[in-house]
């Protein structure tokens, strides 16, 4: 009886050393002893595109010129042309206040010159004879000279009394009414010039160099879905030290008045292309002490290789350097990797092709 439990127990044993010694193969191959067997994984071949580069930005759509009207003195308004949301040229009286006083001033001034010049005159025919000397002529003209300057103070007092239209554009909101008395900082109305626009929007620093005049970019505006192009004519020389971006301004023509100054726009800022750029998903970049990292399969197994990445979207990343076209890189089971591990691609992610 014993005898055969003892062979039972030998069969057994055979058995089990058959299946462990099969158990180490994969699709029927054996492996060597002690090798983990490979790992499978999805992968991309690499290949150079043709890459259009372009970066996302917010800005605001703002009036090419804009100002508040506001009296150069104190003094009670008595007439106000002022037509809200209408046209007006420049130079074009909006705003005239109460100038009596200095009107009567330079009524009185000019009667003073009057004299003077008529006086002066007659002196002019009396010195060719003789007739008054030449210090005589010499203080009448200092005296119309002196009223002249005199004239042109209140003239310039009396100009100061009106608010005309420094350049053409649209009014806004009247916030007076005629009659009403105001001082050098009330604001009666505001002008704006809306033919055309200004576009103020910033790019992150690390594109500033990127940034070169002639620029043209694209933008929209919520509630229309037309694309507009705003040619850039300025670009701040200084970073934003709190935001670390870089300001840049854009005109764009508006003879219709479509657009508004105020509006929230969404801008899309062109970089150089590039017809040779390697793309690989996002998912494939590991971050690494000293920079990004990603995982090759070659001859069967897994190797790390240090990259420098450059452009991105939400899907893509651009490989500056690292790797070259037809690399496999690898896309899936990434955290399981590690140098030397056996690799077996299983599948290639389509999804990784622009």
């Amino acid at each position: 009886m014993k005898s055969i439990i003892a062979i039972v127990a030998f069969i057994i044993v055979l058995v089990v050393l058959r299946l462990t010694v099969f158990s180490g193969t994969e699709e029927g191959k054996p492996s060597a002893a002690g090798e983990r067997p490979a790992i499978p994984v999805t992968a991309v071949i690499t290949s150079t595109q043709a890459l259009q580069q372009s970066i996302p930005s917010t800005g605001t759509l703002l009036a090419f010129e804009s100002v508040d009207l506001m009296p150069e003195t104190a003094g009670k308004i008595i007439s106000l042309n002022i037509n809200e949301g209408k046209r007006v040229n420049k130079g074009e009286l909006l705003v005239k206040l109460n100038d009596e006083e200095q009107q009567a001033n330079l009524r009185k001034i000019e009667v003073t010159i009057k004299l003077q010049e008529d006086k002066l005159s007659r002196q002019d025919q009396l010195f060719k004879i003789q007739g008054v000397s030449q210090e005589e002529r010499d203080q009448t003209q200092q005296l119309l000279d002196a009223a002249k300057a005199e004239k042109a103070y209140y003239q310039a007092l009396i100009n100061k009394t009106e608010v005309r239209a420094p350049f053409s554009g649209v009014l806004g909101l009247k916030n007076v009414s005629e009659g009403a008395f105001v001082s050098t900082s009330t604001n009666i109305c505001s002008l704006y010039k809306t033919e055309q626009l200004k576009l103020d929007f910033s790019i992150p620093e690390r594109y500033s160099s990127m940034m070169k005049i002639p620029l043209v970019v694209t933008f929209n505006v919520q509630g229309n879905n037309r694309e507009y192009s705003a040619e850039v004519f300025a670009i701040q020389p200084g970073v934003d030290q709190s935001t670390r971006s870089v300001r840049l301004r854009a005109k764009v023509e508006n003879p219709g008045g479509e657009l508004s100054p105020g509006r929230f726009a969404e801008v899309s800022v062109p970089l150089a292309n590039n017809e040779n750029a390697i793309m690989v998903p996002t998912q494939c970049i590991v971050p690494v002490l000293k920079g990004q990292q990603v995982w090759v399969s070659k001859n069967g197994q897994a190797k790390p290789v240090d990259v420098q990445v450059g452009f991105r979207n939400d899907k893509f990343i651009e490989v500056t350097s690292g790797l070259s076209p037809g690399d496999t890189v690898i896309t899936s089971g990434i955290m399981s990797l590690r140098p030397g591990t056996g690799v077996r691609v299983s599948s290639f992610d389509s999804s990784s092709t622009k």
